[in-house]
């Protein structure tokens, strides 16, 4: 991809999300607005870690028979995922998509308890040292609630990065929400410290392989944590080199 294509993008996803406007999703305004605020109060009880893996890894089960819901939205980002391969898109894809991947990876835990968006230049700045060799980053905000930030310009103005670009974005999304989840869902007392530990490894593991098989995606990178070991919150591989969290 172009560097001017590259530039059209990031500024594309300064752009609000509308449902009527820019790439086509069958999602509506609802669902959109489902990911720009809290819409309820959290009224699930929170689990402990282990449960809230069981949830996910049960979930994401290809054994289970997915409800007619799941296998629409199943549907719909396969062919959203196929139609990007060849066509045009743009960021506000993957804000609309964030509902059905919830749906399909998440049993629709994180709607209204998430929110979701490409950082603006002030978040951005305020995240900066997190964000510096980050696609994207997940704040726990209070109890049972949590904000997804993208890094518009360390994707797209990232030369080495990878060329089926729109999936690496759906990747990361996957990412975060697996870290949104145990906010969303884990006891406080129960979060990893360094969010990326035995728990949120056998969730993402779960997800990853459903996501794979399902739409040829990935949420496990080559730094997760059965392959590396994590220092100080970064990827370092057991040779010492530092890697991305991505």
């Amino acid at each position: 991809m172009s560097s001017s294509a590259r530039e059209r993008l990031y500024h594309a996803s300064l752009l609000s999300t509308n449902a009527q406007r820019g790439t086509p999703y069958p999602c509506s305004q609802r669902d959109i607005n489902a990911t720009e605020q809290f819409s309820h109060h959290n009224e699930r009880p929170f689990v402990s870690a282990s449960r809230a893996s069981r949830e996910i890894i049960e979930h994401n089960d290809q054994r289970r028979s997915p409800s007619a819901c799941e296998q629409d939205a199943i549907r719909c980002l396969a062919r959203a995922l196929d139609e990007a391969e060849s066509g045009p898109w743009g960021p506000d894809l993957i804000i609309k998509c964030f509902c059905d991947l919830d749906t399909v990876f998440f049993g629709g835990v994180l709607r209204g308890n998430v929110r979701v968006g490409w950082g603006s230049a002030h978040e951005l700045a305020m995240l900066e040292e997190a964000l510096r060799d980050n696609y994207g980053i997940t704040i726990h905000t209070q109890p049972g609630r949590a904000d997804i930030f993208l890094n518009a310009r360390g994707i797209f103005s990232n030369p080495n990065a990878a060329v089926s670009l729109f999936r690496a974005i759906f990747s990361t999304m996957l990412h975060e929400m697996c870290h949104a989840f145990e906010f969303v869902r884990v006891r406080p007392d129960e979060h990893e410290r360094d969010g990326h530990g035995p728990q949120f490894g056998s969730r993402i593991h779960a997800v990853d392989r459903r996501a794979n098989e399902l739409l040829g995606l990935e949420a496990v990178e080559a730094w997760e944590f059965y392959r590396r070991c994590h220092t100080g919150g970064r990827a370092v591989d057991r040779e010492g080199r530092r890697g991305f969290r991505v």
